[in-house]
């Protein structure tokens, strides 16, 4: 059972928002694995309302009356509260009810959402149709997709022989800094980014290093060097991290608009990887069993699918007629093979989008972004 703030610490807490304006994140009831940010100092307070732009809320939450959980953090404690978000001439708002509560350490696990699909395409005898469902291991519309990996030797080894990624011995106060965030890292042209490059909020600001303690940005600067031109990803939060980096001069033929697109299909890559260099079961209920084709990514441009080796034969540049079930929705979509992995008898097939329907692909965005699509 969740601890609730007594009147008092109630309207500390209230005061404490209105005053510092922290960051909120909004999470949908009906929709738990999508919500969105409301930047700090991006909203106000007029007496138990927070009003902010609608342009931080998608296209999908701007219904009459959406539910909600409005999370933030109080003196390092997380805090939460159920709420309605409205909208209204280009802005939103959602109340601050009676009861405010504390999260607890332990959540309870997340319940996998399962969607399911089918991928068709021509043979020598007609077509031929796949079947495809999501794997718990990798759940779809989550575009930190670093955050799911196991980490071992023939991860990196996979990664780094099909991508620009590269195992970094990086460390120091940004790095750690990073982990702590679990945002990437980008340093380019020996400064941080004011405004993010990326579809979702995905690297470190130089507006955020500035909030640190005098001391510990000029030591940032000081790191600087070591850093600029590459963008790192934080494949782990401990200590001792672990992080990969992209060189930001593999991409020195592209405009830096093109070089972050790249990017973000080169982070398509890692659950593909991540399950073809997972360890072989010794046994298994069914010998020789073929395993079945599953979906681990999903963009509104790319789409990532897995399976055994004896499943499917995946062929770069082949075309496939895709759908996917998302609840109430049948997404209808061609897409082409652009890169295949094998390893120890498993394969895996980036694939991107050839035909989609334009309001088939805002929601896609808006889905796993998080943001409205524009």
């Amino acid at each position: 059972m969740n601890d609730v703030l007594t009147g008092i610490e109630r309207d500390v807490v209230i005061d404490y928002l209105r005053s510092e304006l922290p960051v909120l994140t909004v999470k949908l009831n009906f929709m738990q694995d999508s919500g969105f940010i409301v930047p700090a100092g991006q909203y106000l307070i007029q007496q138990t309302a927070i009003i902010f732009s609608e342009r931080f809320v998608p296209q999908y939450a701007k219904s009459l009356q959406t539910e909600v959980v409005v999370s933030f953090y109080f003196k390092k404690r997380g805090l939460f509260f159920n709420s309605v978000l409205q909208s209204k001439n280009s802005k939103c708002a959602v109340g601050i009810p009676n009861i405010i509560s504390k999260i607890e350490d332990t959540q309870p696990e997340k319940i996998f959402e399962n969607y399911s699909g089918k991928l068709l395409y021509a043979a020598t005898k007609g077509q031929t149709e796949v079947a495809f469902s999501s794997n718990a291991r990798y759940p779809l519309f989550n575009p930190f997709v670093w955050r799911n990996v196991k980490l071992s030797a023939a991860f990196f080894e996979i990664l780094e022989a099909n991508t620009a990624f590269i195992r970094s011995n990086q460390n120091g106060n940004l790095i750690e800094c990073m982990c702590e965030s679990q945002e990437m890292l980008l340093v380019y042209g020996k400064r941080f980014p004011e405004k993010n490059p990326f579809p979702f909020k995905a690297c470190l600001l130089n507006e955020e290093l500035q909030k640190k303690p005098v001391g510990i940005v000029s030591t940032y600067k000081r790191e600087v060097d070591s850093f600029a031109g590459n963008l790192f990803v934080p494949f782990s939060d401990t200590k001792k991290t672990v992080a990969a980096e992209i060189p930001i001069t593999f991409f020195s033929q592209t405009a830096f608009p093109q070089a972050c697109e790249k990017i973000v299909e080169q982070l398509a890559f890692i659950p593909a990887v991540s399950y073809i260099a997972e360890k072989k079961e010794e046994n298994t209920a069914v010998q020789d069993r073929i395993s079945p084709l599953e979906i681990v990514y999903i963009s509104e441009r790319y789409v990532t699918f897995v399976c055994s080796s004896k499943t499917i034969s995946f062929v770069p540049m082949q075309e496939y007629s895709f759908l996917i079930n998302i609840g109430y929705r049948n997404v209808r979509a061609k897409c082409g093979v652009r890169h295949v992995f094998e390893h120890d008898g498993k394969i895996a097939a980036i694939c991107v989008f050839t035909r989609l329907n334009p309001e088939d692909k805002r929601f896609l965005y808006e889905k796993i972004y998080g943001t409205v699509y524009r």
